[in-house]
Order: structure tokens, then sequence, then C-alpha cells
């Protein structure tokens, strides 16, 4: 009897632990799908400059994944210059744009961007989803486009990433693309 409690305590134990690392994992592959469709964005940004801006408008564009998107911003204007969801907030100043929990982050990506041009770098803030009004807990990733005054903007909605994880992340895909 306590040989068949302690197997079953070890299969539980197993079980629990490889759905928990499933889990953990589901997160960590949002964040690589929205460094990957980010570094994708600034690439094509980078080779298509001015005229590549339209892209970023289209809500069903190739930089849109479900939730996950992308928007381009100017730091030096303090502006977004495209957003396939807000197109209100294009080409206006974006420097006291404060989220619900008084979060400038439309500042914190330009220091972001200026901190960290190549491997980019994670702020957090509320927004809401596409669709919805009530803003819930986000985290994008924010990278400079090489050659352009613009930056790119993507993340996702989340409760369990840390910014500090997502940094650590990064760093190791940038490694990785060397």
């Amino acid at each position: 009897m306590k040989r068949t409690s302690l197997v079953i305590c070890f299969v539980l134990v197993f079980v629990f632990g490889v759905s928990w690392h499933a889990f953990a994992q589901s997160d960590k592959g949002t964040a690589r799908e929205v460094i990957k469709l980010a570094n994708n964005a600034a690439d094509f940004l980078s080779e298509n400059g001015k005229s590549g801006i339209e892209e970023f408008k289209d809500k069903d564009g190739r930089f849109v994944k479900e939730d996950i998107y992308v928007y381009v911003g100017n730091c030096d204007r303090n502006t977004a210059v495209a957003h396939p969801f807000k197109q209100e907030i294009v080409g206006k100043d974006l420097s006291n744009l404060q989220d619900p929990k008084g979060n400038y982050f439309a500042l914190e990506m330009c220091m972001i961007k200026k901190e960290r041009p190549k491997k980019g770098g994670w702020v957090e803030y509320w927004w809401p989803k596409p669709g919805e009004g009530e803003p819930t807990r986000k985290v994008s990733y924010v990278k400079q486009v090489p050659g352009t005054p613009y930056h790119v903007v993507s993340g996702f909605w989340t409760e369990n990433e840390t910014v500090e994880a997502l940094n650590s992340l990064a760093d190791k895909m940038y490694k990785k693309s060397q």
C-alpha cells in the first residue's frame, strides 16, 4: 500500500512538473514571438524607410498576429507614426501619455530605445486589448530601427512575466543572432 501510494505520488509530481514547465514556457514562447515579430518589423522598416510605414497601419497586415501587433514610434517627435488599432494616437505628442497607474510609458520606451538600441528592451504598462476598453497589464518590447528615426513596439498581455526576465531573454536572443 505504501509503495503504491509512493508511486502515485511520484507520477503526480512528474505530471504536475511537466505541465507546469509547459505552462511556464508558454509565456516565454509569446515573448519570443513578440521579439521575432518586432525584429522582423525593424528589418522591414530599415530596408523600406518611410515608404514602409503604411504596412503598420493595417490591422490585418503582416505585423498583426492575433492580439500581438507592432506599432511604430518616433522619439525625436514623441509621436506614434503608425498603429494598426489606435489611429487616433498617430501624429499626436505622446510625451504626456500616462497609463492608469501613472506610468509615462511612451517616454520609457524612448529611454529603452536609447539605452538598448541593438538588443531592444521591455517596458511594462496598462493598455486595453484590441476591442476592449479596460486596460490590463501589458509588457512591450521596444527596438530601434537602424538608419531611421523610428522604433518599433510589440507586446503582449501577461500577469506573469517580469521586465527583468524579459530583458534577459532579449539579451540571449540577441547573442544567438550575432
